[in-house]
């Protein structure tokens, strides 16, 4: 498994950032490409399991696994895989020029940051984590809405 797929298989839940009815900020557009990149990965792992299990796939050369009918699957997550790993990469850079005008926007940034520092844990991470985690508690004065909404357990 590469490293664009590693990080995904082990990330934590989403949380909810939008409303369905509002249009997607970059940072929502960045963790909704986030949580896409991580299921299609679970399944790809669970696919190549399958593979080595049936047919020892990693004792099979380029062509051998080319030639399995059961192997197209996993081949075209895996090209899906390659492509949304390159939005997200394009979108993080997009993200991290744009200035938070508001606390639903700061709200968002945190918790992409969150996200990419999952893997590290740690100090930085423990930090981004009780920012998100105080900011998902809070709700707009004027709306009641959620900065935040936490839809998962563990974020």
């Amino acid at each position: 498994m590469g490293p664009r797929r590693k990080m995904a298989a082990k990330s934590r839940p989403h949380s909810k950032l939008w409303d369905v009815q509002s249009s997607p900020s970059p940072a929502e557009r960045w963790l909704a490409i986030d949580l896409e990149i991580n299921q299609l990965s679970q399944k790809w792992a669970t696919l190549e399991t399958q593979m080595a299990r049936n047919f020892g796939w990693f004792g099979l050369s380029a062509t051998e696994r080319h030639a399995l009918p059961q192997a197209a699957l996993l081949f075209a997550i895996e090209g899906q895989l390659d492509r949304l790993s390159d939005e997200r990469e394009r979108q993080l850079e997009s993200l991290a020029q744009l200035g938070a005008t508001d606390l639903n926007e700061a709200a968002n940034k945190l918790a992409v940051a969150l996200r990419i520092l999952d893997d590290e844990e740690g100090l930085a991470y423990n930090l981004v984590a009780d920012a998100v985690n105080a900011i998902a508690k809070r709700c707009c004065p004027n709306c009641g809405t959620p900065y935040l909404a936490n839809t998962a357990n563990g974020n």
